[in-house]
């Protein structure tokens, strides 16, 4: 046969097969095993040790395979301005954007599958949201707040001086004012009502997060908006939450559109749909008619360095990379670290890639059903899981580059302490595979649980991990089947207290306990009587409120909260994660929002023609 591949390609490709084949073996073993239940387990226990050691022998025996010895230059060799490239560890310092006016003609994002461009939803990760649509303030990638649809030249007379509304410390009422001449894409007019049409939408419709405390949104004239909660907004990231998570839509476009805006995008921002083909890509344009046309009020986050951005829908991490090395996908986030080793510096493709490295600041978690609808309902079945999921085996299996957790919280907050960690429970089990085995058998009897089924729901991208936590709940004998959606879908099921059980999440936030809001806060659900995996306890409910409030946000309350949790095993966190970015040689500055979101158009790139 003809050898058409390189080295590193044929090493990737069994490097991929080989970790596949581990994921399987549990599976495979099935047919030699015994029927009695010790000797099978013992198996079973045998096998998933065996491709364990595999799978972390060929990461081991892999890591330096990406030297080449055909390079095809560096980045000084190449026609981009090689000084600017120098310094690509601090690709993300704020202080290298601005460098260049010059505007890259085409990117191309990997991004996962959509099958819904929807707007709605405070936890939206539709792509190409954050380039079309646009919300009353956002936060820099430090998290300061700066307004985007709120007039910049009006307001500031609040307690942290923040132009664009007004609020009297004590009260209920904050009063935002917006720019006169904002228009969107269909070049249409957004005014008072379009705000209050947005929130009122989002509120009465669509999942959000935080929103509990909002009490009405009023028009007060064409260009300002009167916001009354049912109390100051006193919470950590509260504002935030209410005027970062909702992007504004005209009224007019919404009911014209055909699909009500789940099949096409119009909103306000600085690029525009051009194309979208569902699972396969979209197409973003720089808007020519952009409504903000004052540069002294443009942010980073409004730039328009690239004139066309398009997101190919690629779910599969070997294919991901595949397409870096054709050439057909310049970036991509969330790369494993097992799969950059090609891109660095002096690698095969370093000379036209780049990979930082960084700890995302996410915390992973188990998210069970806990309504009577699910065999998880049962705090022993979510106990038997829980400790049926080795953490440290995954760590390791996804490539041993993120950091177990032994808590609901990780020390990238900056309300975390210790003694959260200290709390035994399942989350920080370190005992042998025999103590495991015999906890996760003790409960699966008290739950009386009889092989029934459970359905474990992800996001495309996260076939991994869930691969390998079924493979461990396998072992145990608790039968699981698997479904893939993307984020739309996925809403939709988890709505459907009889369509899941398992539900894998990650949650991000400044502080801890916004973290722990995300998950669990009432607020979140449409109803607001339940967390969103329907748990109704209202002493934890109201816990929650009271550690979000800068009174109630002490070590002793975030204690007493996640007792409680582990107590009626309500959830359980696996591993804060080190996640890596390959991008194109001739980006000299990543931009990433608050929300851990790249947007090409606010990167910076070198004028190839740079002297």
């Amino acid at each position: 046969m003809e050898n058409n591949l390189s080295q590193i390609e044929l090493i990737e490709i069994v490097l991929v097969i080989t970790i596949q084949v581990s994921f399987k073996l549990c599976n495979f073993a099935k047919l030699f095993i015994d029927s009695e239940r010790n000797g099978k387990m013992k198996s079973k226990i045998l096998v998933i040790s065996m491709a364990f050691v595999l799978a972390v022998v060929m990461l081991a025996g892999c890591g330096g395979s990406g030297q080449s010895s055909q390079q095809q230059g560096t980045a000084a060799d190449s026609s981009v301005n090689a000084d600017l490239l120098a310094q690509n560890d601090d690709i993300t310092d704020m202080s290298r954007a601005g460098q260049s006016d010059y505007q890259r003609e085409q990117i191309t994002l990997a991004f996962t599958s959509a099958t819904s461009l929807t707007p709605w939803g405070t936890s939206n990760n539709t792509p190409g949201n954050w380039e079309v649509y646009e919300c009353l303030y956002e936060s820099d990638p430090n998290g300061v707040l700066y307004p985007v649809l709120a007039d910049e030249r009006k307001g500031g007379n609040n307690p942290d001086g923040l132009m664009g509304y007004d609020h009297e410390e004590g009260t209920n009422v904050y009063r935002v004012y917006i720019w006169d001449y904002i228009k969107d894409h269909a070049g249409r007019d957004i005014t008072a009502d379009d705000i209050v049409f947005t929130y009122k939408h989002q509120l009465e419709k669509e999942i959000t997060s935080g929103w509990g405390v909002i009490d009405k949104v009023e028009k007060v004239d064409d260009y300002t908006i009167d916001f009354t909660f049912t109390r100051e907004l006193t919470g950590l990231g509260e504002f935030e939450q209410i005027f970062t998570f909702c992007y504004i839509v005209d009224e007019e476009t919404y009911n014209n559109s055909p699909s009500s805006l789940l099949d096409e995008m119009i909103g306000t921002g600085p690029y525009a749909e051009l194309g979208y083909t569902p699972g396969s890509q979209l197409t973003l344009v720089a808007y020519p008619n952009y409504w903000q046309t004052d540069e002294n009020y443009i942010h980073q986050s409004q730039k328009q360095n690239v004139k066309k951005i398009v997101f190919k829908f690629i779910n599969e991490p070997a294919t991901r990379i595949m397409s870096f090395k054709s050439g057909d996908i310049d970036l991509s986030d969330d790369i494993e670290s097992v799969n950059t080793t090609d891109f660095k510096d002096g690698a095969e493709y370093g000379d036209k890639y780049n990979v930082w490295s960084y700890a995302a600041g996410l915390i992973y978690n188990l998210w069970l059903n806990c309504s009577e609808d699910s065999v998880c309902g049962n705090p022993d079945m979510r106990r038997a899981i829980y400790y049926a999921v080795d953490i440290d085996g995954l760590v390791a299996l996804l490539g041993g580059t993120d950091q177990r957790i032994d808590t609901w919280g990780n020390d990238s907050n900056v309300d975390y302490f210790d003694a959260l960690a200290d709390i035994e429970s399942y989350n920080s089990f370190r005992g042998t595979q025999e103590e495991r085995q015999k906890l996760v058998e003790e409960y699966l009897e008290k739950a009386g649980y009889n092989g029934e089924q459970l359905t474990f729901i992800y996001q495309s991208d996260q076939e991994n991990v869930v691969s390998i936590v079924c493979n461990m709940l396998d072992i145990y004998g608790i039968n699981v089947t698997t479904k893939g959606t993307d984020h739309a879908g996925q809403e939709s099921v988890m709505a459907d207290t009889k369509g899941w059980d398992i539900n894998y999440g990650q949650w991000g936030g400044n502080y801890l306990v916004q973290k722990w809001a995300h998950a669990y806060d009432w607020a979140n659900t449409t109803t607001g009587d339940h967390t969103p995996n329907y748990i109704y306890d209202q002493e934890w409910q109201d816990l929650l409120t009271e550690v979000q409030t800068l009174a109630g946000h002490t070590e002793e309350n975030m204690l007493k909260w996640m007792q409680m949790l582990y107590d009626n095993a309500y959830g359980m966190n696996l591993y804060n994660g080190t996640k890596n970015i390959i991008y194109p040689e001739d980006m000299t500055y990543l931009y990433r929002n608050s929300k851990y979101i790249i947007l090409p158009g606010a990167c910076e790139f070198a004028d190839p023609d740079a002297k």
